[in-house]
């Protein structure tokens, strides 16, 4: 007897259904994620392992992401 293929849903389109609470669940894990990045960008600068510059950058584009995912998830 063979295995069954696996299968993966890769319809990730919005649903109209989705509910307010999911989509706030959604941004919290998005912002829980920005805030892994941006520590990982401290550290990385902190260990002399990325410049002042970029890091610098990625701390001004972070700061841009968390107004969004505050703005998306009203």
């Amino acid at each position: 007897m063979r295995p069954r293929p696996s299968t993966v849903d890769l319809d990730h389109r919005p649903s109209t259904s989705t509910s307010t609470s999911m989509r706030r669940k959604h941004f919290a894990l998005a912002n829980g994620s920005l805030h892994e990045v941006v520590g990982a960008v401290d550290l990385a600068r902190a260990i002399g392992a990325l410049a002042p510059e970029p890091a610098r950058r990625a701390q001004a584009l972070a700061v841009r992401v968390k107004h969004m995912l505050r703005a998306l998830a009203r």
